[in-house]
């Protein structure tokens, strides 16, 4: 007999009697009501493998057991420029080492839906009990859908989301550290060891000792930050003699921008997907959003996971609680053209940040 629980808002497992065990399969299934889609956006991509990480835990389920992820999104536009399908299929594997098939329903090889069964779209309600069997063992279908329009529904559950990944530290640190060994990149295990992280005006040492990266992501297209208040922000964070390092990440290939970016005590950029790396800088760094008129909580919710300090910026100081619980507001689509530099400069002079 089928059965669904619900996991957290937003989560549900479905299968015969969900009794999971060592040998049960999974296959992952995202749902979103949005036309830009999961395939083509990275940062959603690494929000939804979180989403789905705690679910796993929830379900006392490991990556292990995860064979093949699907998307279905009301819009199957696929990247016009970039790699980001790439990216995401690399990250899928990475973190997941058992995976046979992943992306949209046609996409997948007619092998790998005959080992998970997926089947046609149709399959995602788990259909009868032939329908989550492979090869005599039972495969669980693990649904995570997003209500982009809704916001409560989202406040919910990201809320869900940091709870039980938050109470997995140790588990989510060795995820990180064995992807970063997936992109053959040495990770550095030791935490930072004060958090919160205590920097200090004329000190180029980070707290183990290293040097104060402050690494600013450069964007270009749509969402930039002006050419003005770019020179300002670096020149002026500059006088506090941390190493500042500028860098375009789409000119890098992925495994770079992952060593880049774990170097990195203090990342700052406007909202845009590489900020989504935040997920794999050491715990306790520092994280600082630009944003324009406009509130989004993609990164905090990354920041969060990762015990980092996350600070949004705009035209004055932003509360990122306020922003949590009040979800996404206003277009992310212009370009910001005022910046409480002052107050990034503040942030950056305190003996101690204080983390929520």
């Amino acid at each position: 007999m089928e059965t669904k629980r619900t996991l957290f808002p937003g989560a549900t497992l479905e299968g015969v009697g969900i009794e999971t065990s060592a040998e049960s399969k999974v296959k992952l299934i995202y749902n979103e009501d949005v036309g830009c889609s999961l395939i083509s956006h990275y940062h959603h991509f690494l929000e939804f493998l979180l989403q789905a990480l705690a679910a796993l835990f929830t379900a006392n389920l490991k990556r292990e057991q995860v064979v093949c992820v699907e998307v279905h999104a009301c819009c199957r536009r696929h990247p016009v420029k970039g790699n980001h399908n790439d990216i995401n299929e690399f990250l899928a594997k990475g973190i997941f080492p058992n995976l046979k098939g992943f992306g949209y329903p046609e996409d997948i090889k007619p092998g790998d839906k005959e080992d998970t069964k997926s089947g046609d779209k149709e399959d995602t309600k788990s259909g009868d009990k032939e329908d989550t069997k492979s090869g005599g063992d039972e495969t669980l279908v693990l649904t995570i859908s997003r209500k982009h329009s809704d916001h409560k529904h989202l406040g919910k559950m990201n809320a869900g989301v940091l709870s039980i990944l938050r109470s997995h530290r140790k588990e989510i640190d060795q995820l990180v550290e064995e992807f970063q060994r997936f992109c053959g990149h040495k990770p550095e295990a030791k935490e930072r060891n004060s958090r919160p992280v205590a920097l200090q005006a004329g000190r180029r040492r980070d707290d183990d000792g290293g040097e104060c990266v402050f690494l600013y992501v450069k964007r270009t297209g749509i969402r930039t930050l002006s050419p003005k208040l770019e020179e300002e922000l670096l020149t002026r964070v500059k006088t506090l003699d941390f190493e500042v390092v500028v860098a375009s990440l789409e000119k890098m290939s992925f495994p770079e921008q992952i060593k880049l970016v774990s170097r990195a005590s203090i990342l700052c950029g406007v909202h845009g997907n590489g900020l989504s790396h935040v997920f794999f800088m050491r715990p306790g760094s520092i994280v600082i959003e630009l944003l324009g008129d406009f509130q989004v909580v993609d990164y905090t919710l990354m920041s969060l996971v990762r015990h980092h300090i996350y600070i949004p910026v705009g035209a004055k100081a932003l509360d990122w609680k306020k922003m949590f619980v009040e979800g996404p507001r206003g277009s992310a689509d212009k370009d910001l053209v005022e910046l409480d530099i002052e107050g990034i400069l503040e942030c950056l002079r305190n003996t101690k940040v204080l983390f929520g």
